[in-house]
């Protein structure tokens, strides 16, 4: 008879799965989150350039108007164009 210590065997735990569920959960949640918020905004984010112009916080009318503006004191044409999923403008 062999004596000593009996050590039961855990069952395979399943808290490592639930964890990464949980926690895929929040990041999309918060991804998600930030997409709401950023497409409800009617202004340009923090630090957006376009052409070296700085167009933060600006509306999309007064970015239009800022770009023109230079455009004119350029004396150049150009134009940039916008996508953003089925949303698409030229300025």
């Amino acid at each position: 008879m062999m004596e000593g210590k009996h050590e039961q065997q855990k069952p395979a735990g399943r808290k490592g799965p639930v964890v990464l569920v949980v926690a895929a959960a929040v990041l999309a949640a918060a991804y998600i989150g930030l997409c709401a918020w950023v497409g409800g905004q009617d202004r340009a984010m923090p630090n957006v350039s376009v052409s070296g112009i700085d167009v933060s916080g600006l509306t999309a009318q007064e970015v239009n108007e800022t770009v023109a503006r230079a455009r004119q004191e350029l004396g150049g044409a150009a134009s940039v164009r916008l996508s953003y999923q089925s949303w698409s403008g030229v300025l």
